[in-house]
């Protein structure tokens, strides 16, 4: 599946493009916005995403092997 979405790093998208730039589906990119991704919902109940909120949202779950970077400048050396 190709997604063609122009890179940006501003601007705001709908739920379903939105989903295809976290390469999740709409589903569980509509999870999200129920677990606390910030969003925007217009007057007439339009949802809209920034793509800065996106990539926090998904930096919260960003993973950290610190003991295999200690591990790795420890031996670095040797």
């Amino acid at each position: 599946m190709e997604v063609t979405i122009r890179h940006t790093t501003r601007g705001w998208l709908k739920p379903s493009q939105a989903a295809k730039y976290a390469a999740v589906s709409v589903k569980v990119f509509r999870r999200w916005l129920a677990n606390g991704l910030r969003h925007s919902r217009l007057p007439n109940g339009r949802i809209l995403v920034s793509v800065a909120a996106i990539d926090e949202y998904l930096q919260r779950f960003e993973v950290k092997n610190e003991a295999k970077e200690m591990a790795a400048e420890l031996t670095e050396g040797l």
